[in-house]
């Protein structure tokens, strides 16, 4: 009886080795292929620089409204 329990131990751990092989192996390949992709891929593209005023009224538009937002919220809280 104990040595089928040796024997179960045996191939639980010998399984186990051979998992972790191929995940070892797996995650080997995948950062070795990342760092070449990373190597090969063109660099990052510059933003489009947009006229400066359109960055400013859109800035604007949004200070707007959040002062709106604001004003209404304070608004209802007074009245309860």
């Amino acid at each position: 009886m104990s040595s089928d329990i040796t024997v179960s131990i045996m191939e639980g751990l010998y399984l186990m080795l051979v998992g972790m092989s191929f995940v070892l192996a797996f995650l080997t390949i995948v950062v070795f292929s990342l760092g070449i992709l990373a190597r090969l891929a063109p660099e990052e593209p510059t933003p489009v620089k947009g006229p400066a005023d359109k960055k400013k009224h859109n800035d604007q538009r949004l200070l707007a409204v959040i002062s709106a937002a604001v004003h209404r919220y304070r608004e209802e809280q007074n009245q309860k």
